[in-house]
């Protein structure tokens, strides 16, 4: 709606095609979230709940900064397959859609735990607010950036969010949720990959390889910054 009022129609196709592509990684995210749900529920009284919460998060974060990486890293030849020419803009958007849904998977094992406290009635709270970010943000910036504008509108809310409901959260149980060395990874990692997505070759081949040794180098990377912190031990 936002868009639709600052934009002309072709940004908004142009916008959703960006966005679709972005946000693939949504479909991994409610798988797992319908796995851990009851894993969280049935141990959530045990006296290594923290630890086993935390372990699951980072193996999860790992996997899905993995898949969002390689996303934003193929977002050109993904962008040149399968979408016309006029709608290549659409690439522009990539790393911030997909770096938004990577906030929206570390937010989810945060949401589970609290409503696990049968705390949801903080939930719309925390939704509200970050939608009422998200509406600022395009208010600002979609007159001054466009298209672009409004990604990054996503993004800065998405990672309120996942900062309110870990703020929320620990009023209740003492779990430290690592938030902002996450958040570092994640934004480190993302913007990383933005910078390898312009990677070119005239042979295609070597272009695919060399990104496939940055998709892969920047996991490890991901795998280092939470190992600094000992949240996984070899």
């Amino acid at each position: 709606i936002m868009i639709e009022r600052f934009l002309d129609i072709k940004y908004i196709s142009i916008y959703s095609i960006g966005f679709s592509i972005g946000s693939i990684i949504l479909i991994m995210i409610r798988g797992f979230y319908l796995a851990i749900e009851p894993i969280i529920f049935e141990n959530y009284d045990k006296k290594n709940f923290s630890k086993l919460i935390i372990n699951y998060k980072v193996i999860f974060l790992l996997i899905i900064n993995l898949v969002g990486c390689s996303v934003i890293i193929f977002s050109n030849e993904i962008v040149s397959i399968f979408v016309s020419f006029e709608y290549s803009e659409s690439r522009l958007i990539i790393p911030f859609i997909a770096t938004s849904c990577i906030f929206r998977g570390a937010q989810i094992i945060v949401d589970t735990t609290l409503y696990a406290q049968e705390k949801t009635i903080y939930h719309p709270i925390i939704t509200g607010f970050g939608l009422l970010i998200n509406i600022i943000g395009n208010i600002i910036l979609l007159p001054i950036i466009g298209m672009v504008g409004a990604a990054i509108s996503s993004l800065i809310s998405f990672w309120i969010l996942y900062m309110l409901s870990v703020y929320v959260t620990k009023k209740f149980i003492n779990i430290n949720w690592l938030s902002f060395r996450i958040t570092t990874s994640i934004m480190l990692s993302c913007f990383l990959s933005s910078i390898c997505s312009y990677i070119f070759f005239y042979n295609g081949l070597f272009t695919v390889a060399i990104k496939t040794f940055c998709v892969l180098s920047l996991s490890l990377i991901t795998l280092y910054l939470l190992k600094k912190v000992n949240i996984i031990h070899n």
